[in-house]
């Protein structure tokens, strides 16, 4: 009586080589990245003072007051949509009028 040894198949061993295969590929590409990004910004530094303080000191009564909501009308909106439309219209018509004339 021979004892057999359990064997993988050969779809499991390529399968399982092809999931060795890429995490490998993903830890180089992990370290390649990470290195790359740290020697990038090896020169660059924080500044010594925060260039936003300027503008909030600046403009610090404005931002404390704040504003009441006004919605603006449906009719208004929709009347400078239709001007708008009309304006991309006579361009557009415009455009194709002067290639006739030259064309």
């Amino acid at each position: 009586m021979q004892i057999s040894s359990p064997k993988m198949s050969s779809p499991k061993i390529k399968i399982f080589a092809l999931i060795v295969l890429m995490l490998g590929s993903g830890i180089t590409a992990t370290m390649l990245g990470y290195r790359m990004g740290y020697e990038s910004l090896k020169g660059v530094s924080t500044p010594d003072i925060n260039p936003a303080k300027k503008l909030t000191k600046k403009n610090n009564h404005l931002s404390t007051m704040p504003k009441e909501f006004v919605a603006i009308s449906e009719e208004k909106i929709l009347k400078q949509i239709r001007v708008y439309k009309s304006q991309q219209t006579e361009k557009a018509n415009k455009k194709t009028n002067s290639k006739k004339d030259n064309g």
